[in-house]
């Protein structure tokens, strides 16, 4: 059996690497000059000599939550970590009601190892940080981040809530322009990218899900950057890996599966689709059509980030906030101070945002990132993949397909999803190769 794989994100990296366990010949095509995909980092070396490292594309890892699926793997590994807290700041000059975890008391007691957040301290915290305009305006903005502080809690458990956009959602349950504007449509544009707009079409039940994950902590960071977590992966089989080799087509000819690139046509029993579903939709234009017509109706977006060292985008507040959600003349934008990670506090941070005309100064790099937007339709095809995979010869894996691991759980975009979709994906074709072995978890693979 020959494998062809498009995309090195963790998704196809795990594919391939359950794959390359069980002697499965396969290659694996990532149209950049790395893998990864959104996990990707920049190591920093500071005039001290020290070094630090700076993630472009994902950031926190939470593994008691979000990350369940991929601890198992990341313990194996031993890949280095490091805990932190997440302090953020909001301003919109527009309300004038700034917002900071900063300025309540409440967050100098979290210490990451023994304090989780509770939705009363939030509430308190709420109210506190919120003591600013007039007192009309900061009741009704710290109750209405209160109220769906607890009714989050409601929501991830109904089922009626499930491809019920934000817009719907906030306007059925009365909730003001000022709470969306100054407060969640900043959290979603800085998860998922995109703007306000496109915020709005959000399904609520999945913004709810990490809207709870992110009340939890303890957070961590990888010493070493995600991009440990890829490498980690496939660290003994690069010679399977086809860099900076775009697929063009893929075509279905019998019971063969070609893949072309500019230089060469490649040919293949079974092919993992671990792209996202606007590239995948692209290139299957030539295959059967009840194996492709799912990748219809996503909605995607290219967010640009800009690594810099312009102090001038942070907030100007005494005590400097890891986050800064930003609404000026500039844009809006999320900036993250990533120099506070390390001992030295150097000056450098990642920017992103809708509307940024001009970038910062002191600029050291730009990246672009193709993301899929949680609309809608996500949670229905999310599940449905289970259904068709292997139709046809083609396997779907990535951030978009969802296997859970216990009830009622919602799909989510997060990195553990695709990490587990590669590893269900890769371990049913070694199925077919060896029907008297089963993996269980990715832990059982070799690092």
């Amino acid at each position: 059996m020959r494998v062809g794989i498009v995309g090195g994100g963790i998704g196809g990296l795990t594919a391939g690497k359950v794959l390359h366990e069980n002697k499965i010949d396969f290659t694996l095509f990532e149209k950049e000059h790395q893998i990864g995909g959104h996990a990707i980092s920049e190591k920093i070396t500071l005039p001290s000599g020290s070094e630090f490292y700076i993630d472009l594309g994902v950031f926190m890892y939470i593994p008691k939550y979000t990350h369940k699926k991929i601890d198992a793997w990341v313990k194996k590994c031993k890949l280095e970590q490091q805990e932190t807290i997440i302090d953020h700041y909001f301003s919109n000059p527009s309300y004038g009601i700034p917002l900071s975890s900063l300025s309540s008391p409440l967050y100098y007691t979290h210490k990451p190892s023994y304090f989780s957040r509770s939705f009363l301290t939030d509430t308190l915290a709420n109210f506190y940080t919120s003591l600013q305009g007039s007192y009309s305006e900061t009741f009704e903005y710290s109750y209405e981040r209160t109220k769906f502080a607890f009714m989050a809690m409601w929501i991830v458990r109904s089922p009626n809530f499930a491809g019920m956009s934000v817009a719907h959602f906030s306007k059925t349950y009365n909730f003001s322009r000022r709470f969306l504007d100054n407060y969640l449509l900043p959290f979603i544009c800085c998860w998922w990218g995109g703007t306000a707009k496109e915020a709005l079409d959000s399904d609520i039940q999945i913004i709810c899900d990490s809207f709870q994950i992110w009340t939890k902590i303890p957070y961590f960071i990888f010493s070493r950057g995600w991009q440990s977590l890829p490498l980690s992966i496939a660290n003994n089989f690069g010679d399977k890996l086809h860099l900076n080799t775009p697929a063009k087509k893929v075509i279905k000819r019998k019971n063969k599966i070609v893949i072309e690139t500019e230089k060469k046509s490649y040919e293949f029993d079974h092919l993992i689709m671990a792209a996202p579903p606007g590239i995948a939709q692209k290139l299957l234009t030539h295959f059967p059509s009840d194996s492709t017509s799912i990748l219809d109706g996503y909605e995607h977006t290219t967010t640009r980030v800009y690594l810099h060292q312009d102090e001038s985008w942070m907030p100007r507040t005494g005590h400097q906030p890891l986050l800064s959600f930003m609404q000026n003349k500039r844009g809006k934008y999320t900036t993250f101070w990533f120099g506070k990670f390390h001992p030295e506090r150097p000056k450098y941070y990642l920017t992103w945002g809708e509307g940024i005309k001009k970038p910062p100064k002191d600029l050291l790099l730009t990246q672009d990132f193709y993301r899929i937007l949680p609309n809608c339709i996500f949670q229905e095809r999310a599940k449905r993949y289970r259904s068709i995979q292997g139709r046809n010869q083609l396997w779907y894996c990535g951030a978009h397909v969802f296997y859970p691991k216990q009830a009622n759980e919602i799909p989510s975009l997060w990195h553990g999803d695709a990490m587990y979709s590669g590893f269900k994906v890769g371990a049913k074709l070694a199925k077919l190769c060896y029907p008297e072995k089963t993996y269980r978890s990715l832990g059982e693979t070799t690092c």
